[in-house]
């Protein structure tokens, strides 16, 4: 049986609970991370727990935890389940205090930290992953802050839903300009002419810390990388179309809207091979 990390004890998940009145719970209150891990450890974990930090402070929540606490907890964590390879989702959420919805009250914090085992995405690497244009758009940036990694995912698990109906695996949001947002869970990219392009961070998207790992390896292969604007057409046209988080890693897209992409995707193959040698080298210990 899975323990869960629960604002310091560690805690069977099936006894594992929060407070009714858990603003988390209510409003969606909240901010995450889903941390990978490789050989008992976390990959990239200081840069999902900055941009934890930075997501917390947009929402204006006070974390009464430090950087290095945080990742001790999740180490603690990891050897508590003797997780090897698999997941954790740590979640922060403003918890219980007065009602009502004002950010500025006092309140005390949840963190919840549970362990997830890996799912094997071989099969989609190899064969690449259906997608789709989503009916639903991304959400305004001025009205929610689309580059905080907040609990309220309403928008995108309704997106996800014309991926499902279409028997896809991810669904692209779409801006209201009609350019290129993201998917439901992941980051675009899309290959042309031996370029690599991505929509740009430019608070209108969550920036995945997967899309900054690839943009990196990108830089150091020589390979030409910029972030500028996507439209479908643009999919469509592409040598090559990716998808990209920290559980899927780098995934090549073969469809678009039911219609065939262009494979077998070689510039993607090179760069996956790139990223699984640096998850080797920091996870590994070099084996």
């Amino acid at each position: 049986m899975s323990l869960v990390f629960l604002n310091g004890a560690l805690v069977p998940e099936t006894e594992a609970r929060v407070s009714v009145r858990d603003r988390g719970f209510l409003y969606g209150d909240s901010v995450f991370e889903t941390l990978p891990v490789y050989s008992g450890r976390v990959f990239l974990l200081a840069e999902h727990l900055s941009r934890l930090v930075a997501s917390a402070s947009r929402i204006l929540l006070p974390l009464p935890w430090t950087v290095e606490e945080l990742a001790q907890s999740v180490t603690v964590t990891i050897g508590a389940n003797s997780l090897d390879r698999g997941s954790l989702r740590l979640t922060i959420s403003r918890g219980t205090g007065p009602p009502g919805i004002d950010p500025l009250a006092h309140c005390q914090p949840t963190l919840v930290i549970a362990p997830a085992p890996a799912r094997d995405h071989t099969t989609d690497r190899e064969r690449g992953v259906a997608v789709v244009i989503s009916s639903v758009p991304k959400a305004s940036a001025e009205a929610i802050p689309a580059d905080a990694k907040a609990g309220n995912w309403l928008n995108h698990i309704l997106a996800r839903r014309d991926a499902s109906e279409a028997g896809a695996f991810e669904a692209l949001l779409l801006h209201a300009d009609g350019s290129v947002a993201e998917g439901t869970v992941s980051n675009a990219f899309a290959v042309r002419g031996g370029t690599v392009a991505t929509p740009p961070a430019d608070g209108r998207i969550l920036p995945g810390i997967t899309r900054w790992a690839v943009l990196r390896l990108l830089a150091e292969l020589g390979i030409p990388a910029e972030e500028r604007v996507l439209l479908p057409d643009d999919l469509h046209a592409a040598d090559e179309v990716w998808i990209t988080n920290s559980l899927i890693e780098i995934l090549p897209a073969c469809s678009l809207d039911g219609e065939p992409l262009a494979s077998p995707w070689p510039l993607c193959r090179h760069v996956q091979q790139a990223y699984t040698d640096w998850v080797r080298r920091e996870c590994s210990g070099g084996r």
